[in-house]
């Protein structure tokens, strides 16, 4: 089988000014693709001493690729509508879009609009252009945090509201939603050839530094993995996949953490069923409800 790429293909890919987002705009690149960069703005990128350029701009430039920069502050819906409208202007088309911007701090509301409503705002304006051409892929940044919950139970060395929910993790609330736009997005899609997907990166990045700040225990040596092994450039192959032609799965969450892929689902026990179910019933069956030698994995809700 031959090598993958992605000529005459076009990405629009979100924070990609550093970490992972530079690792996805290089990798698409030097196979062929022409990126849109985006970020928040100048402050928010790589640069090398004297450029004018982001870094980014600069490696796939020198590298014979096509790349320019379009700043835009995501958690703006005027500003990441109008990121998408200019990608278009551009381009004539987006055939990719990537999903990356994050941030590890901020409010909730900020990591809703950041996280969950940038990515419904841009995909506004470029979902009727892909059915229209009936060709369209998506890959949408999810979290570990969000599908599973906060390693730390939220809290960290200098969270001193013992009582509270933790702060640090609302952003795992706007990648659970992100998750669900996924899956929404995947059913809506796949009768225009629109495959979308969301993937659960590990690297070590500002987030990450950030996320892990406070945390001296490791008995498992899980940080000190992170640390070593999770480089964005073991991600990036993986985000590389799910945004190609010839990729045939939708729907799905996707992890990608040090050389390690791996598939993250939501499953449906076989359960049980009674039509005179009663609260006893309910206790006496416990087992058999929670029992996970028999699952499903739904396609969607089946209605909405």
């Amino acid at each position: 089988m031959g090598e993958l790429r992605y000529d005459g293909r076009t990405a629009l890919i979100t924070g990609a000014g550093r970490g992972l987002g530079r690792a996805y705009a290089e990798l698409l690149a030097s196979r062929g693709a022409t990126v849109i960069v985006n970020d928040l703005g100048p402050q928010s990128v790589d640069h090398e001493d004297g450029a004018a350029d982001p870094a980014v701009i600069e490696a796939i430039r020198g590298n014979g690729g096509k790349a320019e920069v379009i700043y835009a502050d995501l958690t703006q819906e005027d500003a990441a509508r109008e990121l998408a409208r200019e990608a278009l202007r551009r381009l004539g088309k987006v055939d990719i879009f990537l999903h990356n911007a994050g941030t590890a701090t901020g409010s909730l509301d900020h990591h809703l609009n950041l996280h969950l409503k940038g990515a419904v705002w841009v995909m506004s304006e470029l979902w009727a252009s892909m059915v229209k051409r009936q060709f369209g892929r998506v890959l949408i940044t999810v979290s570990g945090v969000g599908m599973y919950g906060s390693g730390a139970g939220g809290k960290r060395a200098d969270d001193d509201a013992t009582a509270g929910i933790g702060e640090n993790w609302l952003y795992g609330v706007a990648k659970a939603g992100a998750y669900g736009f996924t899956r929404h997005l995947a059913n809506r899609g796949r009768a225009s050839n629109i495959r979308v997907n969301a993937i659960a990166p590990i690297a070590y990045t500002a987030a990450a530094r950030h996320a892990t700040t406070g945390r001296t225990e490791d008995p498992a040596g899980r940080l000190a993995w992170i640390r070593e092994a999770c480089t964005p450039e073991r991600a990036a192959p993986v985000a590389g996949y799910l945004v190609h032609e010839d990729t045939e799965v939708t729907g799905e969450v996707w992890r990608a953490a040090g050389g390690k892929v791996a598939r993250i689902f939501v499953a449906e026990t076989a359960g049980i069923e009674d039509l005179d179910l009663t609260l006893e019933t309910v206790r006496d069956s416990i087992d058999q409800i929670r029992d996970e030698a028999a699952y499903t994995v739904p396609a969607s809700s089946g209605v909405g």
